[in-house]
């Protein structure tokens, strides 16, 4: 490179420089002017916007209150709700074992120690009772045949000459009431 080349190429960086130091001063001076636009402060605007934060921060105040009672009914509703359910369900368990126990035939003095029995195996499904998989009325007819059969009642014998559910053999000389044979036994 020769001298004049140079020469240009230094005049060249010097005007270059040049132009970039006016554009520098040209920016800064912008940005003087949008910090003085920044600090200046419209106190009408201001207070106004104050007053509208104080309005919000008080209804917030007043929703929170609010939100916070809707929790506590929210929360009594749903133990009420799951103390109406467990009831229900216990009841719905509870009729549906005693039908279930009737109709198989367990004998009625029997009847509580059997539904305790049972109440442990049963649950709720689709809102009715099974015991296993199986509803309580398919369980029953299986379970009154086999585990359960010692719980059921014995079918009255009435065939083959027995007497069946009667007294003696209907004659008059057979006390019927309490008093009656109290009274047979102390004229004899």
């Amino acid at each position: 490179m020769n001298e004049d080349e140079l020469k240009a190429l230094v005049d060249e960086l010097k005007a270059e420089k040049e132009s970039l130091a006016n554009k520098n001063k040209e920016l800064l001076s912008e940005v003087k002017k949008e910090r003085t636009k920044s600090r200046e402060i419209d106190a009408d605007k201001y207070y106004a916007m104050i007053d509208e934060l104080e309005s919000v921060k008080t209804e917030n105040a007043k929703l929170n209150g609010e939100i916070k009672l809707k929790a506590k009914d929210t929360e009594k509703l749903m133990a009420q709700l799951g103390e109406k359910d467990g009831a229900l369900q216990k009841l719905i368990i509870d009729d549906g074992l005693t039908n279930a126990l009737t109709s198989a035939g367990v004998v009625p003095e029997l009847m509580p120690a059997v539904k305790a029995l049972l109440r442990s195996q049963t649950q709720l499904k689709d809102n009715q009772a099974v015991i296993g998989d199986k509803p309580l009325t398919d369980f029953m007819s299986e379970w009154a045949t086999g585990e359960g059969k010692v719980y059921i009642k014995a079918p009255d014998n009435s065939g083959g000459g027995a007497g069946g559910g009667k007294q003696g053999d209907g004659s008059k000389d057979t006390p019927q009431t309490f008093k009656e044979m109290q009274k047979a036994f102390f004229t004899k």
